[in-house]
């Protein structure tokens, strides 16, 4: 636990060997390659939306985990209700942010996420336009480091089910 902190703010990415006055640098580099050489290649993601694409991810490494309302999203980015769907589950399989969907069999499930967290502490750190909220730290670690191995979906009943099996709160 003493390095912990330390972890939190730069340690998931391998680049402590360098040094770690420039690793949030880092980080952000490895983010703007993947939204503007990866995202327009790979998935067709038009380049002129790159910049909102980029104004989305600090929105949501910013603001406190919340439900997840894409019409606020759309309206703050500028980008297509629709469009902000496809973008959410790119920036999801890009491992850039991880969208929770509620452990219930329901139609709105398929539509869209109920909480979106960042993929990890080290990009919420690089990427939010303040200090991130402790509680979102703890929130982005849980949901990595279980989410390796496990399904981790979001509920009301606690906040996370693990496989649906075992409630987790977390704050």
């Amino acid at each position: 636990l003493e390095f912990f902190p330390d972890y939190i703010k730069q340690g998931y990415y391998p680049f402590g060997t360098e040094g770690f006055a420039l690793y949030h640098q880092r980080v952000e580099n490895i983010v703007d390659m993947l939204l503007n050489i990866e995202l327009p290649q790979l998935r067709s993601v038009d380049i002129g939306n790159i910049r909102k694409i980029k104004a989305l991810l600090a929105i949501i490494s910013t603001e406190v985990p919340m439900l997840v309302d894409i019409t606020k999203l759309a309206t703050l980015t500028g980008i297509a209700r629709t469009t902000i769907l496809a973008y959410l589950q790119y920036l999801h399989e890009a491992k850039l942010i991880r969208l929770l969907y509620s452990d219930d069999l329901s139609v709105k499930k398929m539509q869209k996420p109920d909480k979106i967290l960042m993929e990890n502490t080290n990009l919420l750190q690089a990427l939010s336009l303040q200090v991130p909220n402790i509680g979102t730290l703890r929130e982005s670690f849980f949901c990595h480091q279980l989410g390796y191995t496990h399904h981790v979906a979001y509920t009301k009943r606690g906040a996370y089910p693990i496989v649906f099996q075992y409630v987790s709160v977390i704050g």
